[in-house]
């Protein structure tokens, strides 16, 4: 009797299949992109999708799947759709209703590549079922998990995706149907399931193209490391920083107006021990004090809808980015001016380049302002389509912090 060699166009089940972390590990990277939330979409880039069992190769052309992203996570949940699939000249389908896959990410192994595991999930009673009709071929993939032999690729250039690559192996599913026509050897449980496959991935955010990409975790190091290995600023560590160096620079008419304040003090806290792939953390105040446009002309600016939710994410060199969505409301009597701003739905956050040391720097300089949008008011005067936001703020608290992997 010979045995049935199963070949299925999973290719989401292990680009899917969504790399899962055996038991005891801990993940040490995580699933990020630019702008949230964000619509995650998976496009074959190997010619076929292909699942082995011993004998036969089910393959399949077309194979997508979709996804979604509302803040940086340690796993990626998927949804597979597979068509134009077919064995030894016979058409065939792959059913997943039900079902999804949930990526998984380890570490960095190489610049830009992470090896990951996968999980197959499935609703109850549900499950993933591949037919060959014409051959009398059936057979079910139920839900697993601890699928080694993902691997994901970032493209770090101008495309912002990263290409994930299935080589799973021992793959467990059961044969339903079996004939003198179909090359399995019986019905019953096997485990030799192998699944290969090759998909690009992207994500779009409010209809917009956004950078999708694996990212290192990120730890708060309480030590000039990278990587950190010593203690760690953890969940409840308190946050403040204080600037005297702030600038919101906004146009009016043919005119730029640069509004100044001598002060600014940030108060928040860390809301997280590590990250997959960013740190969270809470900023709870910002305030501003004397500010206006040279010495003539005062004005206010205010928080609105404070706390705000924001995340620190490693950028090489114990430094790395502290990132939030402030919402502001600037006054300028004399000019006059009555506005709102708030970072622009394409760029969502306010990006501080978080330079480490004791003590450390959130930074956005002035050669390098980032930009706001109106948000159009009632009784609003004067107010330009943009504005631009720069600071250098002191860290006080923690009294040292390097941002790192």
């Amino acid at each position: 009797m010979h045995r049935a060699r199963w070949a299925l166009a999973l290719l989401i089940v292990g680009l899917l299949a969504g790399a899962a972390v055996p038991a005891g590990a801990t993940a040490e990277s995580g699933f990020d992109t630019d702008a949230f939330p964000a619509t995650v979409s998976g496009k074959l880039q190997s010619e076929t999708a292909v699942f082995e069992g011993e004998s036969l190769k089910l393959s399949c052309e077309g194979a997508t799947f979709e996804g979604s992203l509302e803040a940086p996570a340690e796993t990626l949940r998927v949804t597979p759709k597979y068509s134009e699939c077919s064995a030894l000249g016979a058409a065939g389908t792959i059913a997943t209703t039900g079902c999804e896959y949930v990526l998984h990410s380890g570490e960095m192994t190489a610049t830009d590549e992470f090896p990951g595991t996968a999980d197959l999930s499935c609703a109850a009673g549900k499950f993933i079922l591949i037919s060959l009709p014409a051959l009398n071929c059936e057979a079910k993939i139920e839900g697993q998990s601890g699928l080694s032999g993902m691997n994901y690729v970032d493209n770090t250039g101008s495309t912002n995706s990263f290409v994930a690559t299935t080589s799973l192996k021992k793959l467990k599913y059961t044969i339903l149907k079996d004939s003198f026509l179909c090359p399995f050897a019986g019905t019953g449980a096997k485990e030799d399931g192998a699944v290969s496959g090759a998909s690009t991935i992207t994500a779009t955010s409010e209809g917009s193209a956004t950078g999708i990409a694996v990212q290192q975790g990120t730890k708060l190091c309480q030590a000039s490391e990278d990587p950190c290995k010593g203690a760690t600023w953890g969940k409840g560590t308190s946050i403040q920083a204080s600037a005297t160096k702030l600038r919101i620079s906004v146009v009016i008419g043919s005119a730029t107006y640069d509004i100044d304040c001598q002060s600014s003090l940030m108060t928040g806290q860390v809301t997280q021990d590590k990250g997959q792939p960013r740190v969270t953390a809470s900023v709870e105040t910002i305030s501003f004090s004397t500010c206006g446009v040279g010495d003539g002309i005062k004005c206010d600016i205010a928080t609105r809808e404070t706390p705000y939710a924001a995340w620190f994410k490693a950028t090489g060199m114990k430094n790395g980015e502290l990132s939030f969505r402030p919402k502001l409301r600037v006054s300028c009597a004399l000019l006059p001016l009555y506005c709102d701003f708030v970072r622009d739905a394409k760029q969502p956050t306010i990006d501080f380049s978080v330079l480490g040391g004791k003590p450390a720097t959130f930074e956005i300089p002035q050669a390098k302002p980032q930009p706001l949008a109106r948000e159009k008011l009632t009784e609003e005067k004067n107010c330009p389509l943009n504005a631009s936001f720069s600071a250098t703020y002191s860290v006080s608290k923690p009294s040292a912090l390097w941002v790192t992997n």
